[in-house]
């Protein structure tokens, strides 16, 4: 994960050409240039920074419960 603008992936991806407009936790724009949060893996992810905090809470308190012992 990192901290970036479309100006700055621009730089990093010769080849970004703006398309990740569609935050991935709340499904809405990201617009403007940022800042956001940008996440490459097998598929590339773009979330506004307030998104990027209730993912990792919810990531977080999912793995806690896992070590508790909850199962689905």
């Amino acid at each position: 994960m990192s901290i970036e603008t479309r100006q700055s992936l621009g730089r990093i991806f010769c080849s970004f050409d703006g398309s990740l407009d569609v935050c991935f936790y709340c499904g809405k724009e990201v617009e403007g240039d940022g800042p956001f949060v940008f996440w490459m893996g097998q598929v590339e992810l773009v979330l506004h920074p307030a998104c990027a905090d209730d993912m990792a809470a919810h990531l977080m308190l999912d793995t806690a419960r896992l070590r508790l012992g909850d199962r689905p």
